[in-house]
C-alpha cells in the first residue's frame, strides 16, 4: 500500500505548477537558514568538551549587587573571584576535589637576541589535576610543581625556539629571572575559552603576581569587555567536583561559605556561583552579547522557516479543488482516507527531501562566509550522527508542519458529491473553510514580516546613532601601540615626520568600565569616579578642547603631579552646575599623598563602549600604569611613518609593541555586534519579503483562476478593470493591514527591551511602524495587481466559457 501511495505521489508531482516551484523555493531558503542555525548552536555547545571529564569542571564566577546609583540596575556578573576562595573551597567544600587560581599578565619574554611582550598565565600547581591538557613533550604537572619552570603551547614553542625541541631550554622573564621549559602542550582548540593561553607558569614562582599581591581598589573594576566588574588581585577560580557530586549541593555549600567568609561588606556584597565549563560560552551573565545574538539568530531562522511553511499550506489548500476529482475517483476505487493522507504526506515528504538536498548544498557554500561573519567554526560533516539527527529532525518537522493540515483537507472530500459536482458535499464548503484558514495564515505571515521590517529599521537607526552621532571627537589617524610608554620612545616619536602627537594611558582607556575610586571632597562628601591613567599628551591626541580650565602642558610633566582632568559628568557628580565651578576643586584620592585639584573639564566622550552611559571619570598622571601609547599621525603616507616608528624602536633597543592597530578599528569592534545584527536582520527581511511576495503571488494566481467566471459576469454587467482590480486588491489588503496592526505591539515591546540595553538610543515613533507597514502593503498590492490584471483583461466570453 505504501508503494502504491508513493507511486501516486510521484505521478502527481510530475505535473509541476508554479505554486509548487514557489513552495519548493521557500522550503529551500527556510531549511538552509535552519540548518545554519542548528550548526551554530552545535558549535557553541561544543566549547571545552575536548577536556576529559568536562562534566565535572566548573568556573566560579561572582554576582555583585550594585554598589551605588551610578551603576546599571540589577546584579553584575563577573568572571573573577577573591584570591582566597580556591583554598577555602578545598578545605571546607566536601564536593570539591580540587581548585586552582588563574591570573594572566603581560611580561617581557626574551629568547636569545629576540624579545617579545607576551601574556604569562600563572596558575596553581593543582591546575594540572583540574585541566588534563594534553602534552606533546614533558608533563604539565611536573612543570607547575617547579617554581622555576614554564610550559609552552606548540605555537609559542615554535615562535621562541623554531623547529627545535624547547624541552630543557631556558627563557628570560622581565630580565630578572630565567625559566626552564619543562612541558610543551598541544595547542588548545578553537572551541575553548582558554585558546589564547600559550605560556603557563606556576603561582609558586617568586615572580608571579600571587607572590606579590596587589592591593584591593575601593570598588569594582571591569573585566575586559564584560559588563561585570573586578578588583585588581581577583582571579579566575576553577574547580573539579568529585565523582558523583551533586552540583546543586556544591552550590549550596558555596553559598554558605560566601555568607560565612565574605558577608555583605565586600564590594557591596557578592555571591559566587558555579558555572559549568561547557556553559561559559552561552552564559547569560558572562557572555550576554553572544547569548543575545544566538536568540536573535534563532528567532530569525525560525521566522524564515515558518513563512515558507505557511506558503506551502496556503498553496496546497488553495489548489484543493484541482484535485477534488482525483480524490473522488480514488475513494470510489476503494482508497481509504488514511491512504489518501499517506499519499499527500508522501508528496510533501518528497518535496521536503528535494528541498533538503538543495539546502544542504547551499549550506555547504554558505558556511565559510558565515564562519567569518560570526567568528565560528561551523562544519557540515555528513558522517556525524549529530548532523544526521539535525537533518532528519528538520525534514520530519517541516513535513509534518507544512503537510499534515493540507493532507487532511484534501482527504476530506466526499466522492459522491464531488463526482455529481453539486450539493452540500462538494469541494466548495471545504474550500470555503480553508479560505478562512488561509487568511489567518497569511495574516500571521505578514505579522512576522512587518516585525522584521520594523526591526531592520530600528537597528539601522540605532547603528547610525552609535557610529556617527555618539563619536563627535577626532578619531582619524590615531595609532594605538601596546607598549608601556618608555620615555625614550615617547620623546623620539615626537621628532618623527608624520607624527603630530603622542599620549600614554592605561589599558582601562579601552575597557568598557574602569576602576572605581572613591574621591572625598573637603566637606567629607564621597563620590565614586572612574579612574584613567593618562599623561598630559593623551587628551590632545583627540583634539578634545577644555570646557573650563586649562589642560596640563605635555612639555612640563612635573606640573601635573597633583592635577586631574575630569569630564562633564564628573563635574556634575561633584556638585557643580557649570564646568567652570569645578576648576580648583580639591579632592582626596586613596593611595595618593596629598590632595589633588581639578585643572580642567573636558566634554564627555565614549571610548571603551558606545552603548553604555558615560560614567564620571577623571584622568590622572600615573607613569607606572601606562600600558598603551596613542600616536596621532598626519594624513598622508602611513607606510613611511609606520616604518619610521619601527626603526625608532629598533634603534632604542626597547621591547617592541606586541600589537598595534588604529583607533578607528577599535571603534568598529565596539559596534561590530549591532552592525552584524543590522546586516542580518536586513538580509533576512529582504529574503522573507521575497518569500512573502512569492506566496501571495501564487495565492492570488489560484484565487484569480478560481474566480474567472465571477470576473466575467462582473465585466458583462459593466464592471471596469479598475473595479475588478480594486475588489481583489482589497481582498488581500485587509489581512495585510490587520496583520500589520497586530504586529505593532509585540514589535514595540521587543524593541523597547532591546533598546534598553543602550544608554543612548533612538526613539520609537509612529513612523517606525507606519513606514514598514506601507512598504509591505505596497509590495503585496503590486504583487497581486500583476496577476489580477491578466485575468481581468480577458474577454468576458472566454471567462464565461471557463470550466
Amino acid at each position: 500500500m505504501l508503494y502504491i501511495a508513493a507511486s501516486q505521489a510521484i505521478r502527481s508531482l510530475r505535473q509541476v505548477k508554479a505554486d509548487i516551484v514557489i513552495s519548493l523555493a521557500g522550503l529551500v531558503v527556510g531549511l538552509t537558514a535552519s540548518l545554519l542555525m542548528a550548526l551554530l548552536i552545535r558549535d557553541q555547545m561544543a566549547y571545552d568538551t575536548f577536556l576529559p571529564d568536562h562534566a565535572q569542571l566548573y568556573l566560579v564566577d561572582s554576582v555583585l549587587a550594585p554598589v551605588d546609583e551610578d551603576q546599571e540596575p540589577g546584579p553584575l556578573v563577573r568572571w573573577r573571584t577573591p584570591p582566597d576562595l580556591a583554598a577555602t573551597l578545598v578545605a571546607e567544600a566536601p564536593e570539591v576535589e580540587a581548585a586552582a587560581r588563574l591570573l594572566d599578565d603581560a611580561r617581557k619574554i626574551r629568547r636569545g637576541g629576540a624579545a617579545f611582550r607576551e601574556f604569562v598565565t600563572w596558575v596553581d600547581p593543582s591546575f594540572a589535576a583540574i585541566m588534563h591538557l594534553p602534552a606533546v613533550e614533558g608533563d604539565l604537572k611536573e612543570s607547575l610543581a617547579d617554581p622555576g619552570a614554564v610550559a609552552l603551547t606548540q605555537t609559542m614553542a615554535r615562535k621562541l625556539f623554531g623547529p627545535e625541541s624547547p624541552l630543557g631550554k631556558r627563557i628570560d622573564l622581565d630580565e630578572r629571572t630565567t625559566l626552564r621549559v619543562r612541558a610543551v602542550l598541544r595547542d588548545l582548540p578553537f572551541r575553548s575559552h582558554m585558546r589564547e593561553v600559550m605560556i603557563l607558569a606556576s603561582s609558586a614562582s617568586p615572580y608571579s603576581p600571587f607572590s606579590t599581591p596587589q592591593p584591593r581598589v575601593d570598588g569594582p573594576r571591569a573585566d575586559g569587555d564584560q559588563t561585570a566588574a573586578r578588583a585588581p588581585g581577583d582571579v579566575y577560580t576553577y574547580v573539579r567536583l568529585r565523582d558523583g557530586a551533586d552540583p546543586a549541593a556544591a552550590q549550596r555549600t558555596l553559598d554558605e561559605l560566601a555568607a560565612r567568609h565574605w558577608g555583605a561588606g565586600h564590594a557591596g556584597g557578592q555571591s559566587p556561583q558555579l558555572v559549568p565549563m561547557t556553559g561559559l560560552q552561552l552564559h547569560a551573565g558572562l557572555n550576554p552579547d553572544r547569548l543575545n545574538r544566538m536568540y536573535m539568530i534563532g528567532g530569525i531562522a525560525l521566522l524564515t522557516l515558518l513563512i515558507p511553511c505557511i506558503n506551502f499550506i496556503n498553496m496546497a489548500t488553495a489548489r484543493a479543488t484541482r484535485r477534488a476529482v482525483e480524490v473522488g475517483v480514488r475513494k470510489m476505487g476503494g482508497a481509504r482516507r488514511r491512504d489518501l493522507v499517506t499519499q499527500f504526506m508522501l508528496e510533501t515528504l518528497i518535496l521536503v527531501g528535494i528541498a533538503m538536498v538543495i539546502a544542504l548544498s547551499l549550506t555547504e557554500l554558505a558556511i565559510p562566509p558565515v564562519n567569518r561573519f560570526l567568528d565560528a567554526r561551523l562544519s557540515l560533516d555528513a558522517a556525524s550522527p549529530e548532523v544526521g539527527a539535525i537533518v532528519a529532525g528538520l525534514g520530519v518537522g517541516v513535513t509534518l508542519l507544512a503537510g499534515f493540515y493540507p493532507a487532511l483537507v484534501l482527504a476530506a472530500h466526499r466522492p459522491v458529491a464531488i463526482l455529481k459536482g453539486s450539493g452540500p458535499g462538494t469541494a466548495a464548503p471545504v474550500v470555503d473553510r480553508t479560505a478562512r484558514v488561509r487568511q489567518v495564515l497569511m495574516m500571521g505571515q505578514f505579522m512576522l514580516l512587518v516585525m522584521l521590517l520594523v526591526g531592520a529599521s530600528v537597528t539601522y537607526r540605532q547603528q547610525q546613532l552609535l557610529t556617527r552621532d555618539r563619536v563627535s571627537y577626532d578619531t582619524a589617524d590615531i595609532l594605538i601601540l601596546d607598549a608601556s610608554c618608555p620615555e625614550s620612545i615617547r620623546v623620539g616619536l615626537q621628532h618623527i615626520d608624520g607624527v603630530k602627537g603622542v599620549g600614554c594611558t592605561g589599558m582601562e582607556s579601552l575597557e568598557r568600565s574602569r576602576p572605581l575610586v572613591t574621591a572625598t571632597l573637603n566637606d567629607g562628601h564621597a563620590v565614586r569616579l572612574n579612574r584613567v591613567a593618562a599623561d598630559p599628551g593623551f587628551l590632545p591626541v583627540f583634539h578634545l578642547p577644555a570646557l573650563a580650565g586649562q589642560l596640563p602642558d605635555p612639555k612640563r610633566p612635573s606640573t601635573v603631579r597633583h592635577k586631574v582632568v575630569i569630564n562633564e559628568t564628573a563635574a556634575r557628580a561633584l556638585g557643580n552646575d557649570m564646568p567652570e565651578d569645578a576648576i580648583g576643586q580639591t579632592l582626596h584620592l586613596p593611595g595618593v599623598d596629598g590632595d589633588v585639584q581639578v585643572a580642567a573639564v573636558v566634554p564627555d566622550f565614549p571610548m571603551g563602549s558606545l552603548q553604555d552611559k558615560i560614567a564620571p571619570t577623571f584622568f590622572v598622571s600615573d607613569p607606572g600604569g601606562y600600558e598603551l601609547m596613542y600616536v596621532k599621525l598626519a594624513p598622508g603616507d602611513r607606510t613611511r611613518t609606520l616604518a619610521a616608528i619601527d626603526a625608532l624602536w629598533r634603534r632604542m633597543g626597547e621591547l617592541a609593541p606586541s600589537d598595534r592597530y588604529f583607533f578607528d578599528d577599535h571603534l568598529n569592534s565596539l559596534t561590530s555586534l549591532i552592525r552584524h545584527e543590522t546586516q542580518m536582520i536586513t538580509l533576512f527581511s529582504l529574503i522573507n519579503l521575497g518569500m512573502a511576495c512569492a506566496g501571495i503571488y501564487g495565492l492570488s494566481a489560484v484565487t484569480a483562476e478560481r474566480r474567472t467566471k465571477e470576473i466575467g459576469v462582473r465585466k458583462v454587467y459593466g464592471a471596469s478593470l479598475a473595479d475588478i482590480l480594486r475588489l481583489l486588491l482589497w481582498q488581500f489588503a485587509k489581512p495585510v493591514l490587520l496583520a500589520s496592526a497586530l504586529a505593532w505591539l509585540p514589535a514595540y515591546l521587543f524593541l523597547r527591551r532591546w533598546l534598553a540595553g543602550f544608554a543612548y538610543h533612538v526613539d520609537i515613533g509612529p513612523w517606525t511602524f507606519l513606514g514598514p507597514t506601507a512598504l509591505a502593503l505596497a509590495i503585496a498590492a503590486a504583487t497581486v495587481a500583476g496577476q489580477t490584471i491578466l485575468v481581468a483583461r480577458a474577454r468576458p466570453v472566454l471567462a464565461l466559457r471557463y470550466e
